[in-house]
Parts: C-alpha cells; sequence; structure tokens
C-alpha cells in the first residue's frame, strides 16, 4: 500500500535575521535549489521526514539501508549533512519514521519497531545523544502501523496509529510526563482506520484524520472533545476512497485535510471544514497527473501546499500552492534531478518551502531542496525597511527607507501567525514596546501597493 508522508512544522535560520527584506513574486518565479549534496545519505533512504529547527538547521530521518533499515537522522551544518547522534540508532528495522520538534525546541523522532514487534517507539535528541520517551514500545504488542506525531501548544506529545490491537482502528496516546496513555478509548474510530494522520488546534485538541475502511475507503476525520472522540462534519465525506491522508489546523482552528483520490486517476485534492461541512479548496482533483506520496502542509501565512510525485512530470518533484481561486505551481513542474519518492514538505518562518525525498536519479539516497532565493532573499532588491535592534528586549524601532512604494500595512506576528501588533507605516519611524512580548521568533509582513515584504527578528 502507497505510504504516506507526514508534515512537520518548521523554522528559517536565525542567522537570516539581519538580512533584507524578502520580495513575494509569482510562484512560478521560486527556483529550487539542493541543500549540500543531492543523495547525501550513505545508502537508500526510505520514508524520508523533515523538520527543522528553530535555529534553522534541516534536519531528516529515514529507514536507513546501509544500517539494516533502521532509524537515522542527518542534519544540514550549512554546507555538508552529519549524523545526528548514532546512526541506526532504533532496537530494529523502522516504517514511518517522523521527526517534529517541539514548541521549546526539542526534537523528536517516533516509529514503528519492527525490531521490536511492530510496536511504536518515541525518542527526543538532546543535541548529541537519543534517549527514550516513555519506555519504547509502547503500544500493543499486537502491533501498530502509518504512526504520526504532534505536540499541542503547551508542548504535550501525541502520537495517532493504527492500532492491530483494537481491531485496526485508530488509537491516539499522550505522553502524560511519565508515560503514555491512551487519549479517550484505544481503537475509537467504529472501523478499521488507514493512512491515520494528526494535528493540534491552538487550543490543543487533537484532530485525526484516516481512511475509512466503514465508509468504503472514504475519508473520515474526528476530533477528542475532552471526554470522546467525536466526527467533525459528515463521516466518509469525500466523494471517493481515498490514500495519503495528511491534515493540518490553521491558526483560526479551521482543519484542512489532504488526499489523493484512489478511484479518480490518483489526483490531489484538499478539503476544509467550514463549520457545518467539508467543502473542497479549489477543485477536486487539482493535479495534472497521478499525485503519490504526496505531503501537505499550511504555510506560516496560512496558505495550503502539497508536495508529490508527479506522474504528469516523469513522476518528479512538484510542489503546488493554493493561491484563492486556483491550485498554482511552485517553479516549474517536475523540478527534482529525476523521479522521487517519499515526500516530506516543511517551511521555515517564510512562505519558501522546503522537501525532502528519495531521489532516484542518486540511488534513492535522500536528498532536501529549498524553494525560493538563497537565503529567501531577492538581491536585486534594495529593501524598503529596517528593524533594529535585533534582537529586541523593549523597544523595537521600524525606519522606512524608500519612498516609491505606497505602504498598504504592517502586521508584526509570532510563527504561529497569532497577531501581536499591526498599523499602517504613517511615520518614517515608528517606535513599538515590546517589552510584554513573550520571546521568540517574530515576523513583520509589510504590504504595499507593489509588493509583499516580511522580515524577521527576536524578541529577547
Amino acid at each position: 500500500m502507497k505510504r504516506f508522508i507526514c508534515l512537520c512544522l518548521l523554522w528559517l535560520p536565525l542567522a537570516l535575521f539581519a538580512q533584507q527584506p524578502v520580495v513575494l513574486h509569482s510562484p512560478g518565479d521560486y527556483p529550487w535549489r539542493i541543500l549540500g549534496n543531492a543523495g547525501f545519505s550513505a545508502g537508500m533512504a526510505q520514508f524520508t521526514c523533515l523538520a527543522i529547527s528553530p535555529a534553522g538547521v534541516p534536519f531528516v530521518a529515514f529507514a536507513d539501508s546501509v544500517n539494516s533499515l533502521k532509524a537515522t537522522v542527518m542534519k544540514f551544518n550549512g554546507t555538508s549533512w552529519m549524523v545526528a547522534g548514532t546512526p541506526g540508532l532504533s532496537m530494529g528495522q523502522v516504517i514511518w519514521p517522523r521527526i517534529v520538534f517541539s514548541p521549546s525546541g526539542e526534537l523528536y523522532l517516533s516509529y514503528i519497531d519492527i525490531g521490536n514487534n511492530t510496536k511504536a517507539t518515541v525518542k527526543k535528541f538532546n543535541g548529541t545523544t537519543w534517549s527514550n520517551v516513555g519506555v519504547p514500545g509502547f503500544t500493543s504488542s499486537a502491533g501498530a502501523d502509518f504512526i504520526t506525531l504532534a505536540f499541542t501548544p503547551a508542548g504535550v506529545p501525541y502520537v495517532a496509529f493504527l492500532d492491530a490491537g483494537a481491531g485496526v482502528k485508530a488509537s491516539v496516546m499522550k505522553f502524560n510526563g511519565t508515560s503514555w496513555v491512551n487519549v479517550g478509548p484505544a481503537g475509537f474510530t467504529p472501523s478499521a482506520a488507514v493512512f491515520t494522520a494528526i494535528a493540534c488546534n491552538g487550543a490543543g485538541v487533537p484532530y485525526v484524520a484516516f481512511r475509512d475502511e466503514g465508509n468504503t475507503g472514504k475519508a473520515s476525520v474526528m476530533k477528542f472533545d475532552g471526554s470522546g472522540w467525536v466526527n467533525v462534519g459528515n463521516p466518509g465525506f469525500s466523494v471517493t476512497s481515498v490514500l495519503y491522508t495528511g491534515i493540518a489546523v490553521s491558526s483560526s482552528g479551521e482543519p484542512y485535510v489532504a488526499f489523493v483520490n484512489s478511484d479518480q486517476d490518483e489526483k490531489a485534492t484538499v478539503m476544509k471544514f467550514n463549520g457545518s461541512a467539508w467543502v473542497n479548496v479549489g477543485s477536486a482533483g487539482f493535479t495534472a497527473g497521478t499525485a503519490y506520496y504526496i505531503s501537505f502542509a499550511l504555510s506560516p501565512s496560512g496558505k495550503p501546499y502539497v508536495a508529490f510525485m508527479d506522474g504528469a512530470n516523469m513522476n518528479r518533484a512538484t510542489v503546488m500552492r493554493y493561491e484563492g481561486t486556483a491550485w498554482v505551481a511552485v517553479g516549474q513542474p517536475g523540478f527534482s534531478p529525476g523521479q522521487a519518492l517519499d515526500f516530506s514538505l516543511a517551511f521555515g518562518a517564510t512562505d519558501d518551502p522546503y522537501i525532502a525525498f528519495g531521489d532516484v536519479a542518486n540511488g534513492v539516497r535522500a536528498t532536501v531542496m529549498a524553494g525560493g532565493w538563497p537565503g529567501g532573499i531577492e538581491t536585486s532588491e534594495t529593501g524598503l525597511f529596517s528593524i533594529y535592534p535585533n534582537p529586541a528586549t523593549r523597544e523595537l524601532f521600524i525606519k522606512a527607507v524608500r519612498q516609491d512604494e505606497k505602504v498598504i500595512s504592517l502586521k508584526i506576528t509570532d510563527t504561529r501567525g497569532n497577531l501581536l501588533w499591526e498599523s499602517t507605516l504613517s511615520d518614517q519611524l515608528i517606535r513599538i514596546n515590546v517589552g510584554d512580548w513573550r520571546p521568540g521568533i517574530c515576523i513583520a509582513r509589510l504590504t504595499t501597493d507593489r509588493n509583499s515584504y516580511c522580515r524577521k527578528f527576536v524578541k529577547n
């Protein structure tokens, strides 16, 4: 059965904060570049998953063929890729390795460990070594499959998986600081659940999407309301049966799902829940051809993106985003060196996407590519505004340095899109009191009559 690639939420390098504003051009203008070498893993990489640290360091996890398909994690040091911890860190062969950074910046790895009776294990990385989160193999002895990992804003890790010990229905567990416990009953879905995927909203409510075998393989979504699992809209809401279900929740609380229509030319569809029903985001089956191994994410500005192996472009990588009325390619369709497998899509602090995949042109080794200009910067742009000091502790100054564009609005958000400050830039120099703001990365977004710009800074 085809494999689903989960998403991870990601950040751009802190080193970029002092650079010029980003000019957001049309999606087709985006070039794609390889980070480090193409095919950087020692051998074939399966189930690739990408995450980026709060300091902007990309990490990739995969089942490592040179280490008996055990889990290996590698990180990019700015020039080349190196192993994070020990290669082949799991007890045995793994499937569905997933890496996610917690809100506090710790890297977590979840996987199904074939060497531990096909049970789930979660580990975290302290910068040098990996340690178990709870006991390894904490799921039923009957085994698990399709595991995904997500965090609440408070930093509580949740996992969702197909639970072979509960009738191959979906189960969700969370780590309570000591051990992994069920969230609601084990096997809470009415029927068998495949391609389970989990996301949490801003209030910490977990949502699970899955292929619902009790509804002829169509998509269903359920959430935990504090006492039990309830349907979000109608179960089996997709028109056709699905593959690769992915889920994300917007900053305003709207759940989105992405999937491949398994009996509709295997093209991709994205839907969102509008509060009463599931509606298409753009056209159903919007990809030009088959879309395998899709990975779905919402960008920092809230735009839906999908990455996939593009059957209409020789099975190479394509990324598309929704532009409000239609889905458009980000860069050229089929931009990878060759055929691409096992996608993982990720973002930094701007809408420039990153992808990791198994690169067939390089022996199915891992390759990571970044969209946008190096550093996310358009070097021909002289800049419209400056920010100082950076980092800021008590006061922040924003100064306009160009007069040939009319400013419409200026907004400052955190990396989750929460609005911190908003105004029009009516003066040449604006002073903002940031003393009460929480420490972290902030993004200033300026819109003019000609362009949109963003700039990053740190609140100490």
